[in-house]
């Protein structure tokens, strides 16, 4: 005859922390037992008790956390808040029924707790609850144990199993303690003020970084220009500067007049100036018309292809 466990009949009662009656599951064991009472069951439910009142004990030792740091609240803010924790600490084995301080708002409690405090304290009672669930398997779960010298792989198999069934739980002592809210709900204009508030806010904080990325790009960008003022006057004193070593048969006053041409305009490119001032006021061109037409067109040309290129690389960096 296979084993008979408590398993299947009592599978979901320890996470939903409700068991069914005694009388209800005792009458195969009180049979297997060969007893005429129908408690068979009852070392395993009272074990199981003692899993109740744990998650609203977890919930209470929270609140009464929060509430001793939550100065600015009034006398009679703190009073309801009290009376939670009050209602959730009378819940125990022998009374497991929670007693709501106000029947018209009976989870009023899940108003002090936040996601990460409810998510934490969730998984601990999970976790209690199947610990205790292992713990009454192993005193008290499966008929086997009640034959002297049969096996016990079955019942060894399945305790196993519960325990690599285990989940992690989450320490509510990871979570920061904060301050409580005030205890009494909100009305649907205060939460629709909130929400203009705050839907504002976070306009305002978008504009505001929408102006510091354009203030800052535009500061890039005038840094960058001023990077690349003198960089067309450079490649026309170059230019220059070629034609100079290529001259032949200039004269001393010539060549010392083209030389003057070439260092007024560097002069001028690494003081930004759009254009160098003329050294001959009978002939104010003269610097520029060192280059021909066709070499003034080439650097011009020149002077667009870096132009971009080391914009580019300037706002890049």
């Amino acid at each position: 005859m296979p084993m008979i466990t408590l398993r299947s009949a009592l599978s979901g009662v320890v996470f939903g922390l409700c068991l069914l009656p005694a009388a209800t599951l005792a009458q195969p064991q009180s049979a297997g037992l060969g007893a005429t009472q129908l408690d068979g069951l009852k070392p395993f439910t009272d074990c199981l008790e003692k899993a109740k009142g744990h998650r609203e004990h977890l919930i209470a030792d929270r609140l009464a956390a929060r509430l001793a740091m939550s100065t600015a609240l009034s006398a009679e803010q703190r009073a309801v808040w009290q009376s939670d924790i009050d209602a959730l600490r009378a819940v125990t084995p022998q009374k497991p029924n929670f007693v709501p301080p106000n029947p018209r708002d009976p989870q009023h409690y899940l108003m002090g707790l936040t996601d990460a405090e409810q998510q934490s304290i969730n998984s601990m009672t999970s976790r209690f609850s199947q610990e205790t669930n292992l713990e009454c398997e192993k005193k008290y779960g499966g008929m086997t144990r009640y034959s002297p010298g049969s096996d016990q792989s079955g019942q060894r198999r399945y305790e196993e199993q519960l325990r690599a069934d285990m989940g992690t739980p989450i320490d509510i002592a990871t979570v920061a303690v904060t301050a409580l809210p005030s205890p009494f709900p909100k009305t649907r204009e205060q939460l629709a003020a909130e929400q203009q508030a705050a839907r504002a806010a976070h306009r305002a904080q978008t504009d505001k970084v929408m102006q510091l990325a354009m203030e800052g790009a535009m500061a890039r960008t005038a840094a960058c220009q001023q990077e690349v003022k003198g960089l067309q006057l450079t490649i026309v004193a170059d230019y220059m500067q070629r034609n100079l070593d290529a001259a032949k048969g200039l004269s001393a006053k010539d060549r010392g007049e083209f030389e003057a041409d070439i260092q007024a305009t560097r002069s001028a490119a690494a003081a930004g100036l759009p254009m160098a001032p003329p050294l001959d006021p009978a002939n104010p061109m003269r610097g520029i018309n060192r280059l021909t037409p066709e070499q003034q067109m080439a650097a011009a040309s020149e002077y667009g292809q870096k132009l971009v290129q080391q914009l580019t690389a300037c706002q890049m960096r």
